[in-house]
């Protein structure tokens, strides 16, 4: 989160769970606490408008390195490490590889929701979840059929070296 208001209203928020949350929140300075806004129409109630207020250049070191501290610290007492990329800047290639390297060293577990393009970025994780569009433009091409999207995924699965990719496909399930 950035040293702003909405940082602090969402720490604040976190406390306010009674301990069902224990948010580990790291402060950048540089850049501001990401806010969204939908606007939607009275009428028809249909989402119009999106607008967002962000940064989404790499974290300063600093940051990253207190990032991967706190995660780091916490593995051990991990089922499973989730690594959720929206291309924010946090899941900077430095913390990707170290926090996968240590997730499989302690035999946990590591699944990606990807943001990347090359998966290679993923190298060594256990499952990357990406939907069909993010297939495609991972494969440098359209997949569409059951057997496109095997054969898209076991390419970027020699190439990046992972484990499985669960591609989910709206309607047509997994």
């Amino acid at each position: 989160v950035g040293d702003d208001d909405a940082g602090r209203i969402l720490a604040t928020a976190f406390g306010k769970t009674g301990g069902q949350i224990d948010a580990k929140l790291a402060i950048d300075p540089s850049r501001p606490t990401t806010e969204k806004a939908r606007f939607v129409s009275e009428q028809h109630s249909t989402h119009l408008l999106r607008a967002d207020w962000e940064e989404t250049h790499a974290l300063p070191k600093p940051c990253e390195e207190e990032v991967l501290a706190t995660a780091l610290k916490l593995l051990p007492g991990c089922g499973a490490v989730v690594l959720s990329d929206y291309g924010k800047g946090v899941l900077t290639p430095h913390v990707i590889e170290t926090l996968i390297a240590a997730a499989r060293k302690a035999k946990k577990p590591v699944v990606v929701d990807p943001k990347h393009l090359d998966y290679r970025a993923y190298k060594g994780a256990s499952v990357v979840t990406p939907n069909r569009a993010e297939l495609s433009r991972a494969a440098n091409r359209d997949v569409r059929s059951a057997a496109d999207i095997v054969e898209a995924a076991g390419k970027l699965i020699a190439s990046a070296d992972l484990d499985a990719i669960l591609v989910t496909r709206s309607e047509e399930g997994m």
